[in-house]
C-alpha cells in the first residue's frame, strides 16, 4: 500500500531553551536562535531514526484506494483518529461512518468492523485520506516523551553543537538510548 503523508506539528519540543542551555553549559544568549534550531533539528533525526514521532503532531495520509481488511498507520504512536474521509464513484469526499472501523492505537492501525459498509470507491489519486494524532509528548506537555529518548536528544544536539559538520549522523550513544523506542522497517 502506498501512501502520502503531510504532518502538522501541534506539540511542543521536547527540550526548552533553557534545559538545552543548561546540558550545553551555555550563558549567554548569542546562541539562542542556534539552540533553538539544534534541538528542532536533534528531534526531526532521531523521528527519522525512530520511524516514530516524538512531539505530538497530526499526520494526514492519503491512499489511492480502501485497503482489504484495514491498515497500519506508518508513524505512532497513535494517540487517536481525526478522520476517515473516503472518496465516492462520484468523486465527492465523505466521511466515513467510524462504526465502520476499529483504531488499535497500541498496534497503530485501523481494522474495519465484520459489519462495516463500504463506499463505493474508485482508483484515483488519493481516493481514502486518513487524519490522525500521534507521538509521543502531548500538545502542550512534552513530560510524556520517554526520559531514554530526551537524554538521546541532549546529546545529539550537543554533538552537532560541538561539531557542526556533522551531517544528519547519529553517534552511537544517541543510537544506544534509542534502540529500546525504534521501530524497524522492512
Amino acid at each position: 500500500m502506498k501512501a502520502n503523508y503531510i504532518f502538522t506539528q501541534t506539540g511542543i519540543e521536547p527540550l526548552t531553551l533553557e534545559d538545552a542551555k543548561l546540558f550545553l553549559r551555555i550563558d549567554q544568549t548569542s546562541d539562542d536562535d542556534l539552540v533553538t534550531a539544534l534541538v528542532s533539528s536533534a528531534r526531526t533525526t532521531a523521528e527519522k531514526y525512530l520511524n516514530k514521532l516524538i512531539v505530538q503532531q497530526t499526520v494526514t495520509m492519503t491512499m489511492d484506494s480502501l485497503p482489504c481488511g484495514g491498515f497500519k498507520l506508518a508513524y505512532g504512536p497513535v494517540q487517536s483518529v481525526t478522520s476517515v474521509k473516503v472518496t465516492d464513484s462520484s468523486g465527492a469526499q465523505t466521511t466515513w461512518d467510524a462504526s465502520n472501523y476499529i483504531v488499535d492505537t497500541s498496534g497503530s492501525r485501523i481494522v474495519y468492523t465484520p459489519t462495516a459498509v463500504f463506499p463505493t470507491t474508485y482508483q484515483s489519486i488519493n481516493a481514502m485520506q486518513v487524519v490522525y494524532v500521534a507521538g509521543y509528548g502531548l500538545a502542550t506537555d512534552a513530560s510524556t516523551i520517554p526520559g531514554g529518548i530526551v537524554q538521546a536528544l541532549r546529546h545529539l544536539m550537543a554533538a552537532t553543537y560541538e561539531n557542526r559538520e556533522v551531517a544528519d549522523a547519529v553517534p552511537p550513544l544517541v543510537a544506544a538510548l534509542l534502540s529500546p523506542f525504534r521501530k524497524l522497517v522492512i
